[in-house]
């Protein structure tokens, strides 16, 4: 059943803990944070890539040529489920490591493709992108903005340093 917007809306003020269920194990999804998006980033950035295709032949046999390298989505959705920082765990723990890797294989195993596509938008739209990226266009705009000085080359010729 679709929720109301006044039940989103209740949820997103009040910061409302949402719920994985996995065989045996539920898995409070963690809030977002910087570290959780950088470190899900890497992972991502790790994942084959696959040639997309028009004609649906083509990418039933892409897919299935990766499968065997897509191990990594259990660790991603993992890693956007707990976060990298979970129950005042360093993030280096060899526990929550364990958990991490226990997660994930849970993840593959009981999910469907289209369960974990539903999860990773649900998981995603919860990261905040829009300020992540704000931050950056904002950083960067300072950057560009900082101040030069002018200084002379040997030609004498005026040139701004940054």
């Amino acid at each position: 059943m679709d929720k109301t917007i006044e039940e989103l809306t209740h949820e997103t003020l009040l910061q409302a803990s949402e719920t994985v269920r996995l065989g045996r194990h539920t898995y409070k999804i963690a809030p977002p944070s910087i570290a959780t998006m950088v470190v899900a980033s890497a992972l991502i950035s790790r994942l084959p890539r696959m040639e997309i295709s028009e004609r649906k032949e083509d990418v039933v046999i892409e897919v299935l040529r990766h499968a065997k390298d897509s191990r990594l989505l259990g660790l991603v959705m993992a890693t956007m489920v707990m976060g990298v920082k979970r129950q005042g765990l360093p993030v280096s723990s060899l526990i929550r490591g364990f958990r991490t890797r226990r997660c994930a294989r849970l993840l593959l195993e009981n999910l469907s493709p289209n369960d974990m596509l539903k999860l990773a938008y649900k998981l995603f739209g919860r990261m905040e992108v829009q300020g992540f990226f704000g931050l950056i266009a904002f950083l960067n705009e300072v950057n560009m903005t900082k101040a030069t000085k002018a200084t002379t080359t040997a030609s004498g010729q005026p040139s701004e340093v940054s």
